[in-house]
């Protein structure tokens, strides 16, 4: 699209299964960095899937790692299939909206949208998170956050 933002609406014809759909949509300022949540971006720096762990279904509260891939960065910073995350700075994590909240109230200035903070720096930040493996007592292990610094933020 070449349309400047704020421009008049773009008109955009959709095709899916046969048929056609007309839609309008009007040009935005693209966001001068995207930043995911902590939540999605947990799982894109581990390459694993999180879920959430219930404290009635017979384990520990937090977030389960799941499907986690072969030889990819979660594996080889000694994650496991199984493994909870349970606290996050000692703030104990039972789901993905207290993993968000916690990570936003701690890092303020990286995932404000405030034009006045001073943005040569980075949107790097440092966790310590505390995991039990499956089987075994909780272990602390850093976290640093990949995106967008080091990689770019997936597009869907």
């Amino acid at each position: 699209l070449a349309a400047a933002p704020g421009s008049a609406d773009v008109a955009l014809t959709l095709e899916r299964g046969g048929g056609e759909r007309h839609v309008s949509v009007r040009p935005m300022q693209r966001p001068e960095r995207v930043m995911l949540d902590p939540a999605d971006e947990i799982q894109e720096t581990l390459e694993a899937n999180l879920k959430e762990v219930a404290s009635g279904a017979g384990g520990h509260p937090g977030l389960v790692v799941a499907d986690l891939v072969r030889g990819g960065r979660g594996e080889k910073a000694r994650y496991k299939n199984g493994d909870i995350i349970v606290g996050v700075d000692k703030k104990s994590i039972k789901s993905f909206e207290t993993f968000d909240d916690v990570i936003r109230s701690s890092y303020r200035e990286i995932f404000s949208n405030d034009v006045s903070i001073d943005r040569r720096f980075g949107s790097s930040y440092v966790l310590k998170l505390e995991v039990r493996p499956e089987g075994q007592d909780k272990v602390t292990r850093e976290y640093v956050n990949m995106f967008p610094d080091f990689l770019a933020p997936p597009v869907y």
